[in-house]
């Protein structure tokens, strides 16, 4: 008897060993799903990430390139115009010109700069008095250190 209560014994220690075994094994698998699946929502994020830059850098180029192509079709519309109306100007003869040098009173308008250069010189030479009567007024430097 005692050779099959140690048979008994050792059987149930190798069971208790087996399912021991067994749980352990069963935790390793779980842990090392959780870390696979910890590493791939990692793996996730950070692809995620770099498309969402990608993307807004595309954006951005969108961006630039709509803003440039319009700065140059508005400059092209522009430069068109200005085209169209320098030809125009240039080809029509002086006579069709929408203004008349004949309604032009030259003799008028050198009155009135010969009447405004007047003035002008008139406060000059006040501004040049009053200059000179400040100056007798006013205390030398010496004067005012004393």
């Amino acid at each position: 008897m005692t050779g099959r209560k140690k048979s008994e014994k050792t059987s149930n220690h190798q069971e208790i060993k087996q399912d021991e075994i067994d749980r352990l094994r069963a935790m390793l698998d779980h842990d090392e799903e959780a870390q696979i699946e910890k590493d791939m929502r990692e793996l996730l994020h950070q692809r995620r990430q770099k498309i969402h830059r990608q993307v807004a850098e595309m954006e951005s180029r969108n961006k630039r390139l709509l803003m440039w192509s319009a700065i140059v079709v508005l400059m092209l519309i522009v430069i068109s115009f200005w085209l169209f109306k320098f030809n125009e100007i240039v080809s029509r003869p002086l006579a069709t010109a929408n203004y008349d040098l004949k309604q032009l009173d030259f003799d008028q308008a050198k009155e009135e700069l010969t009447t405004t250069m007047d003035r002008v010189k008139t406060g000059i030479d006040e501004l040049k008095k009053e200059a000179v009567k400040l100056e007798k007024e006013s205390p030398t430097a010496e004067e005012v250190i004393q």
